[in-house]
């Protein structure tokens, strides 16, 4: 079983050495803005009771990762298997059979869960922009 991390997403090492790349490298740019927006924290934070205490994928990483599934070229949930075959990229992905079931949890409470969500995306837009400082589109209000 995997142990809640600060960080969904490996961090990998890059550099410039003569070796084949990976099939998803640009995917680091989405992993490293979700870590640096607080995404991941966000969503851990309003998801949590929603995810069985002992579950191995967090509900929050689910959804992460469908999300990015969906960035590179996914169609489907079992297209999540993009993800699953760059370990040291996405780190651990659930299955289908799990992202079936976590997506039957949510749906079942659905109101209050996109309400958790757009809550922890309005908190990561925020962070964003205030990271962004004199470039926000916030500071041209």
């Amino acid at each position: 079983m995997s142990h809640p991390t600060l960080f969904f997403y490996p961090r990998p090492r890059v550099d410039v050495a003569e070796v084949p790349a990976l099939a998803h490298a640009g995917a680091v740019l989405l992993t490293d803005t979700i870590h640096a927006t607080g995404l991941a924290a966000s969503l851990r934070e309003a998801l949590d009771s929603w995810t069985k205490p002992l579950a191995e994928h967090h509900s929050s990483k689910v959804l992460l990762d469908l999300a990015l599934t969906l960035a590179i070229g996914g169609e489907h949930a079992s297209d999540a298997d993009l993800l699953r075959c760059e370990p040291d990229l996405f780190g651990d992905v659930a299955s289908a059979p799990t992202i079936s079931r976590m997506l039957t949890t949510l749906a079942e409470d659905a109101p209050a869960v996109i309400e958790a969500i757009s809550n922890a995306r309005r908190a990561a837009r925020e962070r964003a922009w205030a990271l962004a400082g004199e470039h926000s589109p916030a500071a041209r209000v």
